[in-house]
């Protein structure tokens, strides 16, 4: 079973950018899988600089640039930017589709977000000059708002760096000599999109990936000692005198610079089976959510290889999608077998999978269960082309005993037909070699999932959520298992593959409904269109187009439910005769003086903090009557999840965890929202900071700028 240890985040000015762990028990193909799955296939969004004749379908769209840089070059260093895909604002969703392909989504709402450039090096800039009268263009120059018209944080969507804490520089803007008003000028419109790294390098979120093998240090003298051995025996042949002793100070020398290292932890067979490991991210995402998303989309990419195919519960019959192709092999190859072709793959399932099916198929391998395969391989015609081919050659034995193999395979699911009447016996050799080889790959690949999501389990990885949501059901987490069965050695025992949701976390996932984006305190009468118009008139509905075989699943975003005006709230509860609790949702649910939580759950809570100590409930009462007693404040809904999350840092801070990692260390619960005094455009809202890295909480105002109407 596959282990992690040394597990080490490495931060710089409190800010992490590396994470080291050592991975023990695994074979070589697993851990350079999960080197390639960091880099290559978490999902990402970032902008698109593709080049489009209509501006409506382009992802960056340049309406004005008189800066030095032309539109090509400026657009693509805008492609490079990586965008903090931990903000739930960026959140995406993804499922599998009954052809093959999986597609991506932004969550309902997170698809309408742009992406402002606006600046102008004139008088009104003056003060941001240098010495050379230039203006910088950066990231933190952004200006995003979403499909409600809110302006959001630019610095939740991009981070400085880690090392100059400093944002991204993407231009310089000269000023006019001659005109102070008329310096140079850029405005841009960016729509985010989704995509990985293995179709676009710039939403490859690791700035470097290794992995090293252990140098097994109780062996290196032996190894060194056997080497000057068998050099000395070599001289004393040739009439040479063995190595004096400072001769053999400078072998030990070299032999530590140039062959230390071969020297490795191995197994029992001779394979490596420890590994050190290193991600390093560019700001995409911290290092700990890379490992899990990379792990978790090569989980996902063998399942959906495997949901490819569909069994016939009544006969031995299957048939596959468009993402799987079974051909026999070539009459002019001298082995009898089938390829199984897999597209939209790569190297990185490709290596994976055939290995697992050599050592669990073919002799002498390291799990082998029963030699049903002469020979397993895969090839990968051309590296720009995704499409493997998987070669599975039965071995020379009879009919029966093969028919004996396919229906051990199907466990205790064997099918009707089969129990009352063999029918196999009936079909010819090629059918049956190719009802072996697909369930002998369906078994492979379980294997596959089952040591994956053995690390998954790990310590330091168990408690991690995806930081896109899953929206596959629970068939397509179930489908294909029950192709289980084995014979001798069931080395690799199937289990964690029936709790595939409750593994990945998928059962804890993260749900954002634009219809709390009013509970926030946006305002509901804003438009629930882009808001385009500003620059763009004819700016279309936005569209998460991704490279192929993910494909756009568009959703028309939910309009926020309506919400009720303070004066209509108020006479509706007098009408009531109930000026303290309202229904929440149904008669008989009362609400507490929080909107959004039942007076049981509030009571509830508050006795679990006088449990813990008196002057937590104190305490509690004291920030609560603060953020109510502001004159003319609106109170904010707010959801159970968070005000769970309040109480429990109050009651236990040292045990409080984040059930939502993906929001970051801080958690922001909003109570109040009030009108700004002088800017009508303005809204100040008051609520409780949950502050996980210091284990506290505390009270936070914030100024938000609404859209102009």
């Amino acid at each position: 079973m596959s282990s992690i240890s040394n597990y080490n985040k490495i931060s710089h000015d409190g800010k992490h950018y590396k994470t080291e762990f050592t991975l023990s028990k695994t074979p070589v193909y697993i851990a350079n899988s999960l080197r390639r799955s960091f880099s290559s296939m978490v999902p990402t969004v970032t902008f698109d600089d593709t080049y489009f004749d209509d501006i409506n379908s382009r992802s960056i769209r340049i309406h004005k640039n008189t800066s030095a840089l032309h539109n090509e070059f400026l657009s693509h260093r805008i492609s490079l930017t990586p965008i903090n895909c931990e903000n739930t604002n960026l959140l995406t969703e993804t499922v599998f589709n009954k052809d093959g392909t999986r597609s991506f989504q932004f969550a309902r709402g997170n698809d309408k977000l742009i992406f402002r450039l606006n600046k102008k090096n004139n008088q009104a800039m003056s003060q941001f000059r240098d010495k050379l009268g230039l203006i910088n263009v950066k990231t933190s120059d952004f200006e995003i708002e979403n499909y409600n018209g809110e302006i959001l944080p630019t610095d939740d969507f991009f981070k400085p760096d880690v090392f100059t804490n400093d944002h991204i520089l993407l231009d310089k803007l000269k000023q006019d000599l001659g005109n102070e008003d008329g310096g140079e000028e850029i405005i841009i419109d960016c729509v985010p999109q989704i995509n990985m790294g293995r179709f676009s390098t710039k939403n490859d979120p690791t700035g470097t990936v290794t992995y090293e093998m252990v140098v097994d240090d109780s062996r290196v003298d032996s190894v060194f000692e056997q080497k000057k051995l068998y050099l000395n025996t070599e001289r004393v042949k040739k009439g040479l005198p063995e190595f004096s002793d400072d001769e053999v100070t400078q072998l030990r020398t070299s032999f530590d610079l140039l062959d230390k290292d071969r020297v490795i932890q191995t197994d029992q067979n001779g394979n490596p089976n420890i590994f050190k490991i290193s991600v390093e991210s560019i700001g995409f995402l911290n290092p700990d959510l890379i490992i899990n998303d990379g792990l978790g989309m090569l989980i996902i990419s063998l399942k959906d290889i495997q949901n490819s195919f569909t069994f016939d519960p009544q006969t031995y019959k299957f048939t596959n999608n468009n993402k799987i192709e079974m051909n026999l092999i070539d009459s002019t190859n001298v082995n009898t077998g089938w390829i199984i072709k897999v597209i939209n793959e790569n190297h990185t399932v490709g290596n994976l999978l055939s290995n697992v099916i050599r050592n669990i198929w073919c002799d002498e391998g390291t799990f082998l269960d029963y030699p049903a395969l002469k020979m397993a391989a895969y090839k990968m015609h051309h590296p720009t082309i995704e499409e493997i081919e998987f070669m599975l050659i039965p071995k020379e034995m009879s009919k029966s005993n093969k028919i004996e193999i396919i229906n051990k395979l199907y466990n205790l699911d064997v099918p009707i037909i089969g129990q009352r009447e063999n029918h196999l016996d009936t079909e010819d050799e090629d059918s049956v070699n190719k009802l072996l080889c697909a369930l002998v790959f369906q078994k492979s690949i379980s294997c596959c999932i089952e040591m994956l999501l053995d690390i998954k389990k790990t310590e330091n990885l168990r408690s991690l959520q995806l930081n896109f949501n899953v929206k596959d059901d629970d068939e397509w987490m179930l489908k294909n298992t029950h192709i289980s069965g084995y014979f001798n050695n069931d080395s690799i025992p199937l289990s964690n593959i029936y709790n595939i949701k409750s593994i990945l976390n998928i059962d804890k996932q993260v749900e954002v409904v634009p219809a709390e984006v009013t509970s926030h305190g946006y305002s509901p009468e804003e438009p629930l269109t882009p808001p385009y118009s500003s620059v763009s008139p004819q700016s279309p509905t936005l569209q998460t187009v991704d490279t192929p075989p993910y494909i756009s699943a568009s959703t028309p975003p939910v309009a926020p439910q309506e919400q009720e005006s303070p004066a209509e709230e108020e006479s509706r509860k007098q009408a009531e005769g109930d000026s303290e609790t309202e229904s929440v949702s149904s008669p008989g649910v009362k609400e507490s003086i929080i909107p959004g939580i039942t007076q049981d759950i509030f009571t509830y809570n508050m006795s679990e903090l006088l449990e813990g100590s008196v002057k937590n409930k104190k305490r509690f009462d004291t920030i609560i009557q603060k953020l109510y007693s502001i004159e003319d404040a609106e109170k904010l809904e707010v959801s159970v999840t968070d005000f769970d999350s309040i109480v429990e840092m109050i009651k236990s801070p040292d045990s409080a965890t984040n059930k939502v990692p993906i929001k970051g260390d801080k958690l922001d619960v909003n109570f109040t929202k009030k009108a700004h005094d002088t800017d009508s455009n303005k809204s100040i809202y008051k609520g409780i900071r949950v502050d996980y890295s210091k284990k506290t909480i505390a009270l936070f105002t914030k100024t938000i700028t609404l859209k102009k109407k």
